[in-house]
């Protein structure tokens, strides 16, 4: 048979970890067919001498939720070799959504140019197919959109009913086809959420075998006390843990506390990473930074 395309004589690097190997790799029908000499010329031939042959990357950390709608060719992922993008992350999202104005607030990037027309994460994923995206994608279940959808933007612990419908919103997220949930604790939609809050709904995602990412509550002076409560809360609950940008602002001593933190917890049996940046403070939106009253935003 002839493949449809075999990439010749680059070093592979497969992801696994294993030493890199010197290759060719034959593709057919979009699949992986022969990894070593190959022998059969292919349909189409690349020579990959002195190039890294690996498989797509995966940003594990994205907020493209509403721009990949908008553009969905996703030129800044493709050329970097990102084949999958993790949506979702912070607490921000565009699923689920209670008051669709409400909601806005907490979609990055959001603009006119697409109309909120669905409601729950299946509506989402709809349009997006109907967009064509350029690159896989997989989405967190966001606790902000959560809470407006219940709480609005209140700042204080759900009630027991409130916390039953964000509870419910998650269940049929994970229906939906969701892949986690992320918190964004740090953020005026969420600053009201107590442990115990975010310690009920990750036991969902335990339970439906989810991954979840947070952006924990304080990056500064009580950074390492945040994390803590992380690791406390994945540790009680038996959920995987990503800790999404692991950089207290606080400095270098904090970070080696909270890299040191996260080794205990990790010896300990939890299933628990993290990212970083490689920057100290960083952008986001200007109203992820104010009280809701102050961008008019209904409690």
């Amino acid at each position: 048979m002839t493949p449809d395309l075999v990439i010749r004589g680059g070093t592979v690097v497969d992801g696994t970890g294993a030493a890199p190997i010197s290759a060719d790799v034959a593709v057919t029908g979009g699949t992986i067919a022969e990894i070593g000499r190959v022998a059969a010329r292919g349909a189409r031939e690349l020579d990959a001498a002195g190039c890294l042959v690996t498989p797509g990357f995966i940003d594990i950390h994205s907020h493209s939720d509403f721009t990949l709608l908008v553009d969905p060719r996703a030129v800044s992922a493709v050329k970097q070799g990102v084949t999958l993008e993790v949506i979702g992350n912070c607490g921000f999202g565009c699923a689920p959504i209670g008051d669709p104005e409400l909601a806005m607030d907490n979609i990055y990037g959001v603009t006119d140019a697409v109309t909120l027309s669905w409601r729950t994460i299946a509506g989402y994923f709809d349009t997006l197919t109907a967009a064509r995206p350029a690159i896989n994608v997989l989405t967190l279940g966001p606790n902000g959109q959560l809470r407006r959808a219940t709480v609005g933007v209140a700042d204080r612990p759900a009630t027991p009913d409130e916390l039953a419908a964000m509870t419910r919103l998650l269940e049929q997220g994970f229906d939906d086809g969701a892949f986690g949930f992320s918190t964004g604790l740090e953020y005026p939609a969420e600053v009201g959420v107590p442990e115990s809050e975010a310690t009920a709904l990750c036991r969902v995602v335990a339970r439906r075998g989810g991954l979840y990412a947070t952006h924990t509550r304080d990056r500064d002076a009580r950074a390492v006390e945040a994390i803590e409560e992380a690791l406390r809360t994945a540790e009680t609950t038996g959920v995987r843990l990503q800790i999404s940008h692991l950089a207290p602002r606080s400095g270098e001593a904090a970070t080696e506390q909270s890299i040191a933190l996260v080794e205990r917890f990790r010896a300990r049996g939890l299933d628990v990473a993290f990212d970083m940046h490689t920057r100290r403070f960083g952008t986001t939106m200007l109203s992820a930074m104010l009280p809701p009253w102050a961008t008019g935003a209904r409690a």
